[in-house]
């Protein structure tokens, strides 16, 4: 290897070999980057770019040998380049590029496509909704509210679309609320944190990357990296009572201004998530009432009662900043007889539609949904 001007050699996994990329100069910036009024590239087209600027001879000698060890991995092939491209140029790296604005301003096309987005969503998003999530009409039609509230142009700029913590017993539907309200959304699953991960301090700096000097510094962390690339998302905190107070001082900053800070000093934007939260707390108070005189002949709790134990719960278990900082508590009332045959019902059509595929038939009587 003889040394060229402006080209590095680096060693890429993926072919056993090194392969050249280009070093740019102090003033040479990116070639491609519009700087007119017209749609600037999105992180996907950004890294095709800097990845086909700097690896020498990417189309005749390198993909080609990548295309045929692994015909299956041209995307994973993708992503590595770009790392050694950043590694190459770290003033490449998407967070630190600016693009300037043309004269009358760069439109944020991904703002309004998400705008628009949620503008054809909400009209029927109630009645969808309320087919899959069985016996908290309640909790469905809040949300929603939030929802065409912002369609219509009317929330609050600097919070977040909606912010709700869902509290009630296990088994009755707050993470399947948030992932059916994502699916219809947005058309994928949630963002979603599992705070009993994050019940130790030190483990907090996932969420937002490690600090300077620590090691995954330039990884980034996994909640503020997945904001980053798709502000348009239901955030959802499971089990937020597991998590440490260190957690709960960053739900107030993304609940209060609508965005969190990273390690490195880049903001991720939540004005236009809906964040929910979902808690367990006060699951033993239920049992333990429930068992006394006066709460129904069934021994049920009344919509009263419940709410009544659950918000002396949530008082008993969490700072009232962050309780004042919600748009709503949506307690999730225990399923009737009723629901739980409906979501049985549900539960094997989607069965019977995946033996389907395999050609098996599946018939079941109507009582065995209601056992």
């Amino acid at each position: 290897m003889y040394p060229e001007s402006g080209i590095v050699y680096k060693y890429f996994d993926l072919i056993d070999g090194f392969i050249r990329v280009r070093l740019l100069g102090d003033g040479e910036s990116l070639p491609g980057l519009s700087s007119s009024n017209e749609r600037p590239p999105d992180r996907r087209e950004y890294r095709a770019l800097v990845v086909h600027h700097c690896v020498v001879e990417l189309e005749d000698n390198v993909l080609p040998v990548v295309r045929r060890i692994y015909p299956d991995d041209e995307a994973a092939a993708q992503d590595l380049l770009y790392q050694i491209c950043i590694d190459v140029n770290p003033k490449l790296e998407i967070h630190s590029v600016s693009l300037p604005a043309g004269e009358n301003g760069t439109e944020n096309i991904e703002s309004q496509e998400g705008a628009e987005r949620l503008a054809k969503s909400a009209p029927g998003l109630e009645k969808s909704l309320l087919k899959e999530v069985v016996g908290q009409d309640s909790a469905v039609r809040n949300i929603c509210r939030s929802i065409r509230k912002a369609a219509c142009g009317l929330k609050d700029p600097d919070r977040p679309i909606g912010t709700f913590l869902l509290v009630g017993r296990t088994g009755t539907g707050k993470t399947e609320l948030s992932k059916a309200l994502s699916r219809h959304l947005h058309g994928r699953s949630p963002v979603r944190i599992d705070c009993s991960e994050f019940a130790l301090p030190h483990e907090t700096a996932k969420l937002i990357g490690a600090p300077p000097g620590y090691v995954g510094h330039n990884e980034g962390g996994t909640l503020t990296e997945a904001l980053m690339r798709d502000p348009w998302s239901v955030v959802l905190f499971d089990e937020i009572e597991k998590g440490h107070e260190k957690l709960h001082h960053m739900l107030l900053q993304i609940l209060d201004e609508g965005r969190l800070t990273d390690s490195k000093g880049n903001t991720a934007d939540f004005r236009n998530a809906v964040v929910l939260l979902t808690s367990n707390v006060g699951t033993a108070d239920y049992a333990k009432a429930a068992n006394k005189m006066g709460f129904g002949q069934d021994g049920s709790l009344s919509t009263s009662d419940f709410d009544d134990i659950t918000r002396n719960a949530l008082t008993r278990d969490f700072r009232p900043e962050l309780l004042n900082r919600l748009d709503g508590i949506l307690t999730f009332q225990s399923l009737d007889k009723k629901s739980r045959a409906r979501i049985t019902s549900m539960r094997l059509k989607g069965i019977a539609g995946r033996m389907e595929k395999a050609k098996i038939a599946i018939k079941w009587t109507p009582s065995l949904a209601k056992q």
